[in-house]
């Protein structure tokens, strides 16, 4: 962004350029390294840190139905997990390009989790494999620790 652009004023414009910024990062990282296109998701917001989520779209369906397999799961890791640690040890190590962007310059501490099964067997391992419902599934989860100075 240009130092002339507009810096967002309610909390709502906030959360939506940090998604979008984050959006772009991760669409950016995923098309230079051959991986499927992930969509960040605002998860949660609590204070000053943003919890945003990786995931496939076309998953969705399944997703929402809570009716994930390991399989899926797996992928969503495998396509979405590397961007997110790649920007967080950006923001982690002061990289340049984290400190000169005027959304990711605000954020000192980031990290990636991913919560997901093991791979699955390379044996007869498939999508047709059955289909497990869950609870909870955070594939690829990215915390963002905005840290104010008083």
């Amino acid at each position: 962004m240009k130092l002339n652009d507009e810096v967002p004023l309610t909390d709502d414009e906030e959360e939506n350029e940090v998604k979008n910024t984050i959006q772009q990062t991760v669409s950016h990282f995923t098309s230079n390294t051959n991986k499927s296109d992930c969509r960040i998701r605002l998860e949660g917001r609590i204070g000053e840190n943003y919890i945003l989520k990786a995931t496939l779209d076309e998953f969705d369906e399944f997703r929402m139905k809570k009716n994930m397999s390991d399989y899926m799961k797996y992928k969503e890791k495998d396509e979405c997990y590397e961007a997110l640690e790649s920007i967080a040890s950006k923001v982690n190590a002061r990289d340049a390009d984290m400190r000169s962007h005027i959304i990711l310059s605000m954020f000192k501490v980031a990290e990636g989790e991913a919560n997901t099964p093991d791979p699955p067997p390379s044996s007869s391992s498939s999508i047709h494999s059955s289909i497990q419902p869950f609870i909870s599934s955070l594939i690829a989860l990215f915390i963002l620790h905005r840290i104010t100075e008083l």
